[in-house]
C-alpha cells in the first residue's frame, strides 16, 4: 500500500509542470532552503521562491522548519516534499531583548580591546 507521500510524488510526477520537476528531485533526498536549492540547481532564487509557493499551495511541498537569521535578517524556510502542515514562523524577539544582547556584545568587544586590564578611553 502506498503512503500519502508516495501518492504525492506520483501525482507530482505526472501533473506538475516539467519546470518544477527539478525542484521535486532536489527535495526528494534532503530538506532545502531556497538559497541551497538555488546553488544546487543553478537557478534564480526569486523564480524558485515563486515555484515553491505554488507547490506549497498545491500541497506537494510544505515548510518543514525555519532557520534563525544570522545577525539582523529574516527567518528562512526549509522545504520538504510531501503533504504536511506548514510550520509557523517563530515569533520575533522583543526590542528589549535585542538591545540587551547588543549591549552584552558591546561590553564583550570593549573588554577585548582593553590594554593590560585598563579600558581604553573612548
Amino acid at each position: 500500500m502506498k503512503t500519502a507521500d508516495d501518492q504525492i510524488k506520483t501525482i507530482a510526477k505526472y501533473f506538475v509542470p516539467a519546470s518544477y520537476q527539478s525542484i521535486l528531485r532536489a527535495l526528494e533526498y534532503e530538506d532545502l532552503t531556497v538559497v541551497q536549492m538555488s546553488r544546487k540547481l543553478n537557478a534564480d532564487r526569486s523564480t524558485l521562491q515563486k515555484a515553491l509557493l505554488k507547490l506549497t499551495e498545491w500541497k506537494i511541498v510544505h515548510v518543514h522548519d525555519w532557520l534563525p537569521p544570522s545577525g539582523s535578517g529574516q527567518w528562512t524556510r526549509i522545504y520538504r516534499i510531501g503533504q504536511g502542515v506548514n510550520k509557523k514562523r517563530p515569533a520575533a524577539k522583543p526590542g528589549a531583548e535585542l538591545a540587551r544582547e547588543y549591549r552584552a556584545r558591546q561590553r564583550q568587544q570593549n573588554s577585548k580591546s582593553a590594554l593590560w586590564g585598563v579600558p581604553c578611553p573612548l
